[in-house]
Order: C-alpha cells, then sequence, then structure tokens
C-alpha cells in the first residue's frame, strides 16, 4: 500500500496524483507501518493534503518513532528541540535523538553535538559535542 502511494507521489509509472497517494499513506499508517505514519507527519507539516497542523504532524511522527523509525525521532526531536506542534522539552528532544543516534541516523548525531554544545536540558560538554559532531561527519565550530 504505502509504496503504491509512493509512485502516485511521485507519478513514476503513474498520473501523479497526491490525493490517492495520501489516501494510501494514511490505510498503511492505519496498519501500524512506521514510513507511512512518518509519511503522514510530511504531509500535515507541509500542508499537502490536509491542513496544515503542525500538532497533527507531531502525533504522526511521535506514533512512527515510537516503532524504532530513526527519520521520524529525529523529525519529532527536532520538533520538541523547537517547540513546534509540541511543547519546548529539550530533554525530550534528546531522548529522540540519542534512539535515532544508536540506529546509525547522522542527523540525530548532529542534534546532539548542537545539545552538548550549547547545554540545551543537559551540561555543556564540548568533548561530547565534538565526538556527536564528529559521528555526523560535519564540521565542528568548537575550537580544537
Amino acid at each position: 500500500i504505502f509504496d503504491l502511494g509512493k509512485l502516485y507521489e511521485k507519478g513514476q509509472g503513474i498520473k501523479k496524483n497526491i490525493a490517492k497517494a495520501a489516501n494510501l499513506f494514511k490505510k498503511a499508517a492505519h496498519k501500524n507501518y512506521p514510513r507511512a505514519m512518518y509519511q503522514m507527519g510530511l504531509l500535515h507539516e507541509e500542508g499537502v493534503m490536509f491542513e496544515r497542523s503542525l500538532e497533527a504532524a507531531a502525533e504522526w511522527h511521535l506514533q512512527a518513532a515510537k516503532r524504532h523509525y530513526a527519520s521520524a525521532q529525529v523529525r519529532i526531536g527536532n520538533m520538541y528541540l523547537d517547540g513546534r506542534g509540541v511543547r519546548q522539552n529539550f530533554q525530550e528532544a534528546y531522548r529522540w535523538f540519542i534512539m535515532a543516534s544508536e540506529q546509525g541516523h547522522s542527523h540525530a548525531d548532529y542534534a546532539l553535538g548542537l545539545i552538548y554544545e550549547q547545554g540545551l536540558g543537559v551540561d555543556a560538554d564540548l568533548n561530547k559535542a565534538r565526538y556527536y559532531y564528529s559521528r555526523a561527519g560535519a564540521k565542528s565550530k568548537l575550537p580544537d
């Protein structure tokens, strides 16, 4: 179901139809498919096919994140970090970034570097910041 939705979304091999794609994503999400839940979150975030709702986006991302979908863990982590669609909570952001980092997601590592550099909900620790920035493959802004 989800893969067919992606074909409709991109117009690959069939005529592009976002409405059909969204319907298929929703069906797959209701069958507990995390990638579809994540996609539903993106559609709500971007206001595609649904009224733009950061709260609905956060709920979909959270559902996917709880099912260990690393991209959703990063997305909900960023939402907690910025207070978009959810109440700002640095500890929750940190928790989701750690989970995604453990799965090898480089964006989570970068976010953890930022959290440790700026002391967002944790004690600032430039060594840990360097470590996570290095894992992310990002150039650290920290002095040597």
